[in-house]
């Protein structure tokens, strides 16, 4: 069994098993972060760049599906900024 950890996503405190997938660790705590190319049994590859998050302390936009937690870990899953560049891209994926 993992050892469980704390972190932190948009003010929400959340226990987790280390090393989990950031992604998976916020969609199972009910926190929606929006995904196309992600699946818990395949290897994440940030294809899609829907998932983009900030985790405070590091600088740019991180995609969630490719980040592990670790302790303390402050992650910003929706902000201006953030949506911004979801609402870009997704217009990109959709572009003819």
């Amino acid at each position: 069994m993992s050892k469980l950890i704390n972190i932190t996503i948009d003010g929400k405190k959340i226990l987790a098993p280390e090393g989990a997938n950031l992604l998976r660790v916020a969609q199972e705590s009910g926190i929606h972060i929006p995904s196309l190319c992600y699946h818990r049994k395949l290897s994440p590859t940030g294809a899609c760049r829907l998932c983009v998050t900030k985790i405070k302390g590091t600088s740019g936009l991180v995609m969630s599906c490719t980040v592990n937690i670790k302790e303390g870990m402050e992650v910003i899953a929706f902000d201006k900024e953030i949506e911004e560049t979801r609402k870009h891209t997704l217009d990109y994926l959709l572009a003819e």
